[in-house]
């Protein structure tokens, strides 16, 4: 070992340490001071990251909810489709068909006039036919009436309504008949 000699005074080498320590501590404090920027900065950018995330998730589970709603309404038209589409298939496979739409033509008096036909079919009764149209006269209207009563077409012929009403260019009888086969099936 090589002998040494500190020739720095004693007050002198306190200093001198003194400082070395003021710069570490103002290094450290310097170094945390960055650290907490950085926690905070980053802590922002978190919650920022964060809210957006969260907008998107609840805008995703809005559409979400708008997409099933829509799925359900349609899934109920389509039930609902379904349904009439085999209430007539009912009626195509219980034979309302031509041949009974022909017997209110062949039976119409000529001051009968339709102006709408159409097949109803309800889930308990017989399918009907609905006819509309004018009559010129009151037993016109009768005379067709009797006319479908007599038939073995129908079970039932109802009239729904006859009113006086304005026909082209002069007065008419409007008229609504209901027709029903025979009882309804199980």
């Amino acid at each position: 070992m090589i002998p040494s000699i500190n020739l720095a005074p004693e007050p002198c080498r306190r200093r001198l340490a003194a400082r070395r320590r003021l710069r570490l501590w103002a290094v450290l404090l310097a170094g945390a001071g960055l650290a907490s920027l950085a926690a905070v900065v980053t802590g922002r950018a978190a919650r920022g990251s964060v809210a957006r995330a969260s907008a998107r998730l609840a805008a995703a589970l809005e559409a979400e909810t708008t997409t099933m709603s829509r799925l359900v309404q349609a899934r109920q038209r389509m039930d609902e489709t379904l349904g009439a589409a085999r209430r007539l298939a009912d009626c195509v496979q219980a034979d309302t068909t031509h041949a009974e739409l022909e017997t209110f033509c062949r039976l119409a008096p000529e001051g009968v006039v339709f102006t709408h036909v159409a097949i109803a079919v309800g889930k308990d009764a017989p399918p009907a036919i609905l006819v509309a149209g004018y009559a010129v006269s009151h037993e016109d209207l009768n005379q067709m009436l009797s006319a479908l009563q007599r038939s073995d077409a129908w079970k039932e012929v109802n009239l729904r309504r006859a009113a006086q009403e304005r026909f082209q260019e002069s007065e008419a009888l409007a008229f609504r008949i209901e027709c029903r086969r025979g009882e309804a099936r199980p």
